[in-house]
């Protein structure tokens, strides 16, 4: 079951952080061989990508990774002056090929003030 994981980004900048990802006992998970991907969709789970968050592992064994969303990447959808709300998901791909996707939820760009 995926955690659902709201994530705000700035409209002219960016959300990055360091994760890890553990499993249900908090064990890290190790990402030796995987592949991980996450998008923004305008409807969950299926449809068009609207972006994507540039993602880096940092210590497989450990389950560490560096995620950024770039605010600018989603400016052609909604208007700049009010909150959009877009699906995302982490599909996270074992070298076997199972999938799984640890977290989901949604990605809530804000407008900003200029002054």
């Amino acid at each position: 079951m995926p955690i659902s994981f709201d994530i705000e980004v700035p409209r002219q900048g960016d959300w990055f952080k360091e994760l890890q990802l553990t499993d249900i006992a908090g064990v890290p998970v190790d990402l030796t061989g995987h592949s991980l991907e996450w998008h923004a969709r305008a409807i969950a789970g299926s449809g068009e990508v609207l972006g994507s968050a540039t993602m880096a592992i940092l210590e497989a064994g450990e389950g560490r990774i560096r995620a950024r969303w770039h605010g600018p990447d989603f400016d052609g959808h909604g208007l700049p002056t009010e909150p959009v709300r877009i699906a995302h998901d982490l599909k996270d791909t074992y070298p076997d090929g199972t999938v799984d996707v640890p977290l989901r939820g949604q990605l809530i760009i804000y407008p900003e003030v200029s002054a």
